[in-house]
């Protein structure tokens, strides 16, 4: 079997293309991470926290209507979401009444009006004499539009927010 210089050439060839093509295709996905930044306005913190905190009611409520209406738009076009499947991504805890507790916040400016968070916290379910830590690992993306005073949600499985906190730990 022998093999020619035109194969060898061809494979390279080969290799270089798929090479570029990944390169250009990753390149595209990379985030620009340089202007978060830590959320150091208690103002800004709480309002976020409220934020969060009446998105997770709404989910413990079963309240479909109210969790679609602070849903990011392009978030449910993404996932296909509707109310047949709208728990398959957003999470309902089981205890009547649950709060969230806020940890860390970063927030990137979108533009003029628009600020987005990325949060971290805790769910705790509280009662008259004690409180129990439900999920110790919440993660949401709380966009906010001060000039409208609106706002939506994008849950967050922690890896949108993780690659921000690697990126601010350098």
């Amino acid at each position: 079997m022998k093999i020619y210089f035109r194969d060898i050439l061809l494979v390279i060839i080969l290799v270089f293309i798929g090479a570029t093509i990944y390169i250009i295709v990753n390149k595209n996905d990379k985030k620009d991470l340089s202007n978060i930044k830590v959320v150091d306005n208690s103002t800004q913190y709480y309002n976020v926290v409220s934020v969060v905190n009446k998105y997770v009611h709404y989910s413990n409520e079963d309240d479909k209507s109210k969790i679609f209406k602070i849903l990011d738009d392009d978030y449910i076009y993404k996932k296909g979401i509707d109310a047949s499947n709208v728990f398959k991504y957003v999470r309902k805890y089981s205890d009547g009444n649950v709060s969230f507790k806020g940890d860390i916040m970063y927030y990137e400016k979108i533009s003029d009006n628009i600020n987005k968070y990325y949060v971290s916290g805790q769910i705790e379910s509280v009662s008259m004499n004690d409180y129990e830590i439900i999920d110790e690992n919440f993660y949401t993306i709380v966009l906010v539009d001060n000039k409208n005073s609106s706002f939506s949600i994008i849950p967050d499985d922690g890896k949108t927010f993780k690659e921000v906190e690697k990126w601010m730990l350098k």
